[in-house]
């Protein structure tokens, strides 16, 4: 099969090559790859940056991507409950199911935790093969590029989970990225009064597909936050903030806008360290929350909350281009002009 393989632990890499097809096991299931999202793990993946080799420790060579959806072609021997032919999304984390951790829903911080398309081969590839576990089957007639973002819509899932909104809430999202868009389209199925999309100058385009979505805005360096968010909320602040650009001054921007007693999410992964002034925050009593990936019950969710979101997530798919353009993926979702970038096999 053709497969985007990691070839060497260094910047860039990342080439299209024969690649022997998988096998299937005995609870496991063989899909042909239909769509695949290129995310900032991919890029820093294929730019080696320091987040990557500490955090992930990748295994080179290996097939790219774990953000992905297709079409069942075998199952397993030991498999029940999916059948060829169905349609799939796939949770590419691969947990024990035994640990402290799995056991307490905290699979996300399972000890021995894979990733497809860092420790185990991922999906940018005509195949891919997944533990039958770890599959769902969604309807036929679902689009395939909504179904493209099961991964990224389960991570805001996840947010919600950790954070919970009360009716009525404030909620800021700070960077207009794939994740933040789909924090929106999470918030939007829950009881929340008023989201604002907060972004800089070159977000423009992407505020103002927030704010066709019902969100307000904020332009950084062009508007007030302060101002915004405080009409909103008779000067307090938001309820809730969630930092999801993965930058040390969107991270102050959240911490800044949230009122006293409220709540910031921390999804965004930065690969320079964050200043934090803890005296302000105590004073305050602010409460940080770390959210990562999901867990495996947030998954449970995502078929039918996926189908309630499609007017707001199929709007966040801006691209798409065949395996071998994977550089041009890369420069597009790097440089912003992509929102949602993504790979298809059609022309493998």
């Amino acid at each position: 099969m053709k497969a985007l393989v990691k070839t060497a632990a260094a910047p860039g890499q990342v080439m299209l090559q024969d690649w022997p097809d998988p096998q299937v096991g005995p609870q496991e299931v063989m899909i042909a790859v239909k769509r695949g999202g290129v995310c900032g793990t991919d890029l820093s993946l294929y730019e080696w940056n320091r987040l990557i080799i500490e955090g992930y420790k990748p295994r080179i060579p290996i097939i790219v991507g774990h953000e992905f959806t297709g079409e069942v072609l075998e199952t397993g021997r030991e498999v029940t409950g999916i059948r060829a032919g169905d349609h799939v999304v796939v949770n590419p984390a691969l947990t024990c199911g035994q640990c402290r951790y799995c056991r307490s829903e905290q699979s996300m911080l399972c000890p021995s935790r894979q990733l497809l398309g860092l420790q185990v081969p991922g999906a940018f590839a005509e195949y891919v093969v997944a533990p039958a576990n770890n599959v769902y089957v969604v309807p036929r007639e679902m689009p395939w590029d909504l179904a493209a973002m099961a991964e990224p819509f389960a991570v805001a899932l996840h947010a919600l989970e950790r954070v919970p909104i009360h009716p009525g809430a404030v909620v800021a999202i700070v960077g207009p990225g794939s994740i933040g868009f789909c924090m929106l389209a999470a918030l939007k199925l829950t009881p929340v009064a008023q989201v604002v999309m907060i972004g800089v100058e070159a977000d423009r385009e992407r505020l103002s597909l927030a704010a066709s979505l019902g969100a307000a805005t904020v332009c950084l360096g062009r508007d007030t936050p302060e101002v915004v968010v405080g009409d909103l909320t008779e000067g307090l602040g938001a309820d809730i903030a969630f930092e999801t650009a993965g930058h040390p001054a969107a991270f102050a921007t959240a911490i800044r806008l949230t009122r006293k007693g409220g709540r910031v999410g921390l999804l965004g992964l930065p690969h320079d360290d964050a200043s934090l002034n803890t005296a302000a925050i105590a004073l305050a009593e602010l409460q940080l929350v770390g959210v990562r990936a999901y867990d495996v019950n947030t998954w449970r969710r995502v078929p039918t909350l996926l189908e309630r979101a499609e007017t707001t997530l199929t709007k966040v798919v801006t691209h798409r281009l065949p395996l071998g353009q994977f550089e041009q993926a890369v420069e597009l979702a790097r440089s912003g002009s992509g929102l949602k970038v993504l790979l298809t096999t059609d022309e493998a």
